[in-house]
């Protein structure tokens, strides 16, 4: 399923997720926020450079493009379902000396992935957790 592209209000919600870059090599870390249309994380300069070569998310006139794997809670309690998508590096944001934001948007989600998202962040929504704007990409 193509996921449109447009600002959706994000929610503070750390998830564990996978992401997987053009090398085959995987980054394990967690959401910042995330959103109907894509997501934040944080990470260090090393992290950065892996998923966007020296902090570059345009290479050879391409958007950087990685596969992921988000941990979204599931209905039942304790556990956890899995959901895939290709997403797009969107922006690299240095915020200490090493450490930086990076911004993902969706680009495509698979199976019912779309679904599970819509629920989670409105749930979220729904009980007061979002974002403040500052924290918007």
């Amino acid at each position: 399923m193509i996921i449109k592209q447009e600002r959706s209000p994000r929610v503070a919600k750390a998830l564990n997720i996978d992401i997987k870059n053009i090398k085959n090599e995987y980054l394990h870390t967690q959401t910042v926020n995330v959103s109907i249309g894509g997501f934040a994380i944080q990470c260090s300069m090393q992290e950065r450079n892996q998923l966007t070569p020296e902090g570059d998310f345009v290479v050879q006139g391409k958007p950087v493009e990685v596969d992921v794997n988000i941990q979204l809670p599931s209905p039942k309690k304790g556990k956890v379902e899995a959901m895939k998508a290709k997403c797009r590096i969107i922006y690299s944001r240095r915020i200490s000396q090493d450490k930086c934001q990076l911004g993902l948007c969706f680009i495509e989600l698979f199976g019912d992935g779309q679904d599970k998202l819509y629920t989670l962040v409105n749930k979220a929504l729904d009980r007061g957790e979002a974002c403040p704007p500052e924290s918007v990409a």
